[in-house]
């Protein structure tokens, strides 16, 4: 053996270094072995005993030691600082919205759904922690949830709803931006508002246009005008879609003016 703490050479496999007294780590296999067999025969010494007494103080002092080393990949890292950051920006924003508006937010929710699901996750993958069969696949669940949740709110911000107002104390509840209409629309009895841009009488209809173009939608009367009709004036008006050599318009019985005219442009 050669000694690690003071480099003495010995032909032996001693349990203690001759020179210094301290353990012999290079052969502690070895001299385990015989510690046991003795105690077996029950022929174990005081300097057996006290070897196995280092040897369990060795390996405790490595297990220490190594359980300070961070075996995480930089991915797991990384994703376990997102599970945590989203995860309590999610309960913030949680119990704000409960305490604030008495109603639970759906971007907190999907956050906290989000972090908790991906902080068990990870924990799975890396072994610091088990679940039992329920959690296992309820972690999963959550993840994925919420990640549902934040892609719909995220959609959702992107690209608004289409459909008509939604707020029913708005004098618009109900209804259609001009420019929201489609042709999956013609037939449907529906309520349309807008900023007129022209307006033109004619020999057979009157036309109130929104759009610049001849074939976006508009509207129309074949039996009344409206003179107190202008430019610039936010409007909102009911009928049935029809199509006319490609473009949509309601023929209406009557117009109906939307004040503030800032209205149209929420």
């Amino acid at each position: 053996m050669k000694c690690p703490y003071c480099g003495y050479r010995d032909e032996a496999r001693p349990k203690f270094c001759p020179n210094c007294g301290r353990l012999n780590k290079d052969d502690i296999a070895w001299n385990t072995h015989q510690v046991n067999e003795s105690m077996k025969r029950g022929q174990a010494t005081k300097e057996d005993l006290r070897y196995m007494a280092e040897v369990k103080q060795y390996f405790g002092h490595a297990a220490q030691q190594f359980s300070k080393i961070d075996m995480r990949t930089p991915l797991e890292i990384w994703a376990t600082r997102i599970g945590w950051i989203t995860g309590v920006i999610g309960a913030g924003i949680l119990a704000y919205s409960l305490l604030g508006k008495g109603e639970a937010s759906p971007l907190g929710i999907a956050l906290g759904l989000f972090g908790i699901g991906l902080l068990g996750v990870i924990a799975m993958l890396n072994g610091k922690a088990r679940f039992g069969i329920r959690a296992s696949c309820l972690i999963p669940f959550f993840l994925v949830g919420g990640l549902i949740i934040l892609l719909s709110l995220a959609w959702g911000a992107l690209f608004p709803d289409r459909g008509p107002v939604r707020d029913n104390t708005s004098v618009l509840y109900n209804c259609y931006s001009w420019d929201k209409i489609t042709p999956s629309m013609v037939g449907s009895n529906l309520c349309v508002y807008g900023k007129i841009l022209k307006y033109s009488v004619g020999s057979t209809t009157t036309d109130i246009y929104f759009g610049n173009n001849a074939s976006d939608f508009h509207l129309i009367s074949t039996n009344y005008d409206f003179p107190e009709a202008r430019q610039g004036q936010c409007v909102k008006a009911s009928g049935i879609v029809s199509s006319y050599y490609g473009a949509l318009s309601i023929d209406i019985s009557d117009l109906s003016e939307v004040t503030p005219s800032s209205a149209c442009d929420k």
